[in-house]
This record gives C-alpha cells, sequence and structure tokens, in this order.
C-alpha cells in the first residue's frame, strides 16, 4: 500500500473514531430542539472531503472519471452491488 492510501485511511479512522463523540456533541448543542447549524455544516464538510478524497482515489485506481450513477452516489452500491 502507497503512503498515500495509508495516510487517506489513517485519516477515515480518525474520523471514524471520532464521529461519535461529534454527534453526541452536535445532539448536546441542540437549541430548541433544532441542530447548531455551524457544526453541522463544519461536520459534513469534513465528512464531504473525505467521501470525495476517497471517491478521486478509487477512480485513479480504476482509470476511469468519478461515477455520476445514484447508487454510487448515495452509497446503496456498497450494500447492494450491481448484478452485472
Amino acid at each position: 500500500m502507497i503512503e498515500r492510501d495509508r495516510a487517506l485511511l489513517a485519516r477515515a479512522g480518525r474520523i471514524n473514531r471520532q464521529l461519535g463523540t461529534a454527534v453526541v456533541t452536535l445532539l448536546d448543542a441542540q437549541h430548541g430542539g433544532e441542530l447548531p447549524a455551524d457544526e453541522l455544516r463544519t461536520l459534513g464538510d469534513l465528512l464531504h472531503h473525505l467521501g470525495q478524497d476517497m471517491r478521486a482515489r478509487a477512480d485513479e485506481l480504476a482509470d476511469r472519471p468519478i461515477s455520476t450513477d445514484p447508487a454510487v452516489v448515495d452509497g446503496s452500491a456498497l450494500t447492494h452491488p450491481s448484478s452485472d
């Protein structure tokens, strides 16, 4: 495994370890039952950027452009693989 891939997976691992705490923090920071927008946006951005980087690396490995297939974009392809 090349260092770049190792770093990407290590980053995913760090986010995974901290995700539960971040969710609890968001729940605790609710105002009138609503989540705090700035903190929610920050968490969303973190997950979004990780996802983009993982997809970009996967596309490099597969030597093809990023897919716009909704099953790939929403993640359902991971749990319901195509029978093609």
